[in-house]
């Protein structure tokens, strides 16, 4: 990458790490989609923003109306952050990493989508169909864009996911994520006199929760690399009452199916023991995602890029991840799916979020690279 076009790109990057672009900010993601929207018409490509029932549209962009695209490329422009979070901690540079809400996770992997497809020559991207969509909904679950990626994927033959790579020495990217079952349960049992509780009919819900809470956490599993974690709890109103009203709310994520298989083969007895102990119990979150799983395909694709890797003199490290991303619904409906495709980075869904600056330049222009030989 050239310096003056390093330059834009970082220029680029303040702007757009300086919007908020929360689900409370649908304004400032609009402003997200206008800027790119602008900028790949301004390259001659065909952009469409798609209404699918988020606070804002999807925007895809394509270099010419294919029936099946070589390549699908996607990555989300919301982020984890409250509105005013851009204006208490704006973009910034520190040595040779840059910080701020989303620099990370995951402004830089749409800039860097936006930056590579315009490096590559006209006269190669004639012989090439390319689609972006960058969606509105990925921190909360990608509820409303998800049938529509699934689509784009189904007449697609490679993704690449651009978020970041993670940055330890050197850039990892990823071709298996865990799946996981997201899960929140409400308890009712009956109040009572704490002191009269053997007598007067209470039940308590908080007593039949803990229950359910040791019971979900046998299943984490050290060699099968299954985690069990419950985050929330709450109930009860005085120490001197049985707690009629409880909830709680956790997951289980998971490399291999039929873990999930497991997990609710043992939520299904659970219910069984609430109603053996008189507490009535209602599920109002139920989320899953399966889990993202290397193809031979995929295998094979990653061989090619290790070798074009190696011609460069770097490395191209994949490494297994435990949290999600659209690569967990995407991957079932492609025959190549790679994640961590982005400028490297770390820390994300935190203050200590950050770019590194370094990775923009060769990231980007394998990106590129990939794109064109592939």
């Amino acid at each position: 990458m050239k310096q003056s076009v390093y330059e834009q790109y970082i220029k680029d990057l303040r702007y757009l790490v300086n919007i908020d672009s929360c689900q409370d900010s649908p304004e400032g993601l609009r402003r997200i989609i206008a800027f790119f929207e602008k900028e790949f018409s301004s390259m001659g490509w065909y952009t469409e923003k798609v209404d699918v029932g988020a606070v804002t549209p999807c925007l895809t962009a394509y270099n010419r109306p294919c029936e099946h695209y070589d390549f699908f490329i996607t990555g989300h422009m919301d982020t984890v952050f409250p509105k005013g979070t851009a204006a208490e901690r704006p973009f910034s540079i520190d040595g040779n990493v840059a910080r701020g809400p989303g620099v990370c996770d995951m402004k830089h992997g749409l800039l860097s989508t936006l930056y590579a497809v315009r490096s590559i020559a006209p006269e190669v991207l004639e012989k090439r169909g390319v689609i972006v969509v960058f969606q509105p909904d990925e921190e909360i679950g990608s509820p409303h864009s998800r049938a529509y990626l699934q689509q784009i994927a189904q007449k697609s033959g490679v993704c690449l996911v651009t978020e970041a790579a993670e940055n330890d020495d050197k850039p990892i990217h990823c071709i298996q994520r865990k799946g996981m079952i997201k899960f929140c349960f409400e308890f009712t049992g009956r109040a009572g006199h704490a002191g009269a509780m053997f007598t007067n009919g209470s039940v308590s819900a908080i007593t039949e929760m803990a229950y359910w809470i040791n019971s979900i956490m046998s299943l984490a599993d050290r060699e099968r690399e299954t985690t069990a974690n419950i985050g929330l709890v709450s109930g009860g109103t005085a120490s001197n009452v049985v707690a009629q009203d409880a909830k709680m709310t956790g997951e289980v994520r998971f490399e291999h199916p039929d873990e999930a298989d497991k997990a609710r083969a043992l939520i299904a007895s659970l219910y069984e023991h609430a109603a053996a102990s008189g507490v009535q119990v209602r599920r109002t979150l139920d989320r899953f995602e399966p889990p993202m799983k290397p193809t031979a395909q995929t295998e094979a694709f990653v061989a090619r890029l290790r070798e074009m890797a190696s011609e460069e003199g770097r490395e191209f490290e994949v490494r297994k991840r435990g949290g999600l991303s659209a690569a967990n619904f995407i991957s079932p409906f492609i025959p190549v799916c790679v994640d961590g495709m982005g400028p490297a980075g770390n820390g994300a869904h935190s203050d200590r979020e950050y770019l590194n600056l370094d990775s923009i330049g060769p990231d980007t222009d394998f990106l590129a690279r990939i794109i064109s030989e592939c």
